[in-house]
């Protein structure tokens, strides 16, 4: 059994990529930095370090932090197979039915997004302004977790 989950046409903002990558601090950078506008003839995606308010004015919010949210991610991955009780012998006395089975969940997700995790969240689920003025803002929350079980199904 396999369960997939996604979504289309959305844009997320990826806010831990404009503190990361915006050189709006001057800690805590990407290590993408390393190949920013540095001279006169540089080819880079990233401006000159060190202008921030005034010269390239990275402190504005701009499309260059706003990313494709479109993903499809593999939620739920079961296989598993029923034992014919002939195989069994005699333990398998007294039992109608055995399976052996194993699951993962969130085993993989196919998405162009470059952060954490593209399907987000609210930063404050308990508060209104935060649920209303949050969407579609990726803070840097933790991914899905992967996860692994395996199983014996017995039936009597």
């Amino acid at each position: 059994m396999v369960s997939l989950y996604g979504i289309a046409g959305v844009q997320l903002w990826n806010d831990l990529k404009y503190y990361t990558e915006g050189m709006t601090r001057p800690f805590n950078s990407s290590a993408d930095l390393v190949s920013r506008w540095r001279k006169e003839g540089d080819i880079s995606a990233y401006p000159m370090a060190g202008q921030h308010a005034t010269g390239s004015q990275n402190l504005r919010p701009s499309d260059r932090f706003v990313e494709n949210g479109a993903y499809l991610r593999f939620r739920n991955v079961t296989l598993g197979y029923t034992i014919p009780l002939s195989n069994l012998g005699s333990v398998g006395k007294g039992f109608k039915s055995f399976r052996i089975y194993g699951t993962v969940q969130n085993l993989f997700t196919i998405t162009k997004y470059k952060g954490y995790d593209p399907e987000i969240s609210a930063q404050d689920p308990g508060s209104a302004e935060s649920f209303l003025f949050a969407r579609g803002i990726d803070g840097g929350q933790y991914p899905q977790p992967r996860s692994y079980m395996i199983g014996v199904q017995v039936g009597f």
